[in-house]
């Protein structure tokens, strides 16, 4: 509602129509009343997207359209945040056929033809379809659902390129929702993107799993909602510490639980309130931060196993994944016996289908047997041999990574020249050579 204040009949509606064009609300107008080039340009340019010889769906970058225009990056990113660099006439028809944008769009004709043309956009979407079927949105939310449980379960890096096709097919029905229908698209949608975010970063594939982040949060901004926004940067966390970076992780959760608090759902609270303990144990293992990350992580336990069922993030904070957790922040802040106990019963309470989750957490209690003030290399071994079956046979390149430096941990220890560790080492580099 503040939005409409003080605008004119016609920037209304002007906005009223590129809305109704499936825009978003939040679109600037410049003086003259056409969209904010640069938003317009941003918003085409990542509609562009292909299939590469790889058959991976790909998507114009800043970089792309930089390189065809004979431009820098940076000149790009300035067009599209602030509109800089678009006073040349020519310069805009040449990002209008490259885009393949409706010069009208950029201002290439007056407001008249603007307003006509949305019109007539309008009109012609509405006599092809006023709204996407119930049964549609259903079966994009039962997709999701089928997908999502087939990662957690096992692994759906083999189904990347079906769920950026799901991915697709939504994009192109928003056009034609009903503003009703929109939002539960963009939650199916931001759904999509969180699980392709996931399923990317399992398989080491950093850009595209940024990539659909940014998309995910990007959504969570425009629903503006707490409970999304904070499910977002949760997913950029565990994004960041993949990479090995609990630092960035940490910027990122300590933004989610300023949302999270502010949620009514218990799955995401105690997923955000117990990762942002880890990252304090991290990061920043002194008093402070424990103490902190203590009162983080009894916060959490209140909420853990509660309403699982309807865990609309995909979470699944259940009770085995808050001692999960909290096992791995006491591991973190070098208390290896005090974590054995949690892990260890973390593991009696997950369910078995989560071969992935239970082969990390074997992971995480050899390097608490590690150690130890008297580390107990045998069961370490044991429980890491175990797990690198396991994670060889769902192809999860991040428990190997994880395998392989409590490798480098034992090599350099007085167990290091054991024939166990010969055999460790064995096994991961036939895994790196490609041998079964």
């Amino acid at each position: 509602m503040e939005q409409d204040q003080g605008q004119t009949l016609e920037q209304k509606k002007t906005r009223a129509l590129l809305m109704s064009n499936g825009f978003p609300p939040k679109l600037k107008l410049d003086a003259s009343n056409f969209p904010d080039p640069g938003t317009i340009i941003r918003i085409y340019r990542q509609r562009m997207n292909y299939i590469d010889q790889d058959g991976k769906l790909r998507k114009w970058t800043q970089a792309d359209l930089a390189k065809r225009l004979g431009v820098s990056e940076v000149t790009v990113r300035l067009m599209e945040t602030q509109g800089k660099g678009l006073d040349s006439i020519d310069r805009r028809r040449a990002i209008a056929e490259i885009l393949k944008i409706p010069p009208v769009l950029l201002g290439l004709a007056s407001l008249e033809d603007l307003l006509a043309f949305l019109e007539h956009n309008n009109t012609a979407k509405m006599a092809k379809a006023s709204h996407v079927s119930m049964e549609t949105i259903k079966l994009y939310q039962d997709t999701l659902s089928i997908y999502s449980e087939k990662h957690n379960t096992f692994t759906a890096k083999d189904s990347s390129i079906d769920i950026e096709k799901w991915i697709g097919r939504i994009q192109h029905d928003l056009s034609t929702a009903s503003q009703r229908q929109r939002a539960d698209m963009y939650r199916v949608l931001w759904g999509f993107h969180n699980l392709a975010a996931k399923v990317y970063d399992d398989m080491y594939d950093w850009v595209n799993a940024l990539s659909h982040v940014n998309n995910a949060r990007e959504i969570a901004m425009e629903m503006n909602s707490n409970d999304f926004l904070a499910a977002s940067l949760y997913r950029s966390s565990q994004l960041h510490f993949s990479q090995k970076n609990p630092l960035l992780a940490k910027s990122d959760l300590t933004a989610a639980l300023d949302y999270a608090k502010k949620s009514t759902n218990l799955s995401l609270k105690g997923a955000v309130f117990s990762e942002a303990a880890l990252s304090l144990a991290l990061v920043d293992p002194d008093m402070a931060a424990t103490t902190y990350a203590q009162r983080l992580l009894d916060e959490a336990e209140k909420y853990a196993g509660e309403h699982v069922e309807s865990d609309e993030f995909s979470l699944r904070f259940t009770t085995g994944r808050y001692l999960f957790t909290r096992g791995s922040a006491l591991l973190a802040l070098k208390r290896p016996s005090v974590a054995l106990e949690y892990l260890d019963d973390a593991e009696e309470d997950l369910d078995p289908s989560q071969k992935r989750r239970l082969a990390y957490i074997n992971i995480l209690r050899a390097e608490a047997y590690i150690r130890l003030k008297r580390p107990e290399y045998d069961y370490a071994m044991a429980l890491l041999l175990d797990a690198l079956d396991v994670s060889k046979a769902i192809k999860s390149g991040f428990n190997i990574g994880r395998i392989r430096s409590l490798y480098k941990l034992l090599a350099t220890s007085n167990y290091g020249n054991s024939p166990q560790v010969a055999d460790l080492g064995l096994q991961l580099r036939d895994w790196r050579t490609g041998k079964p």
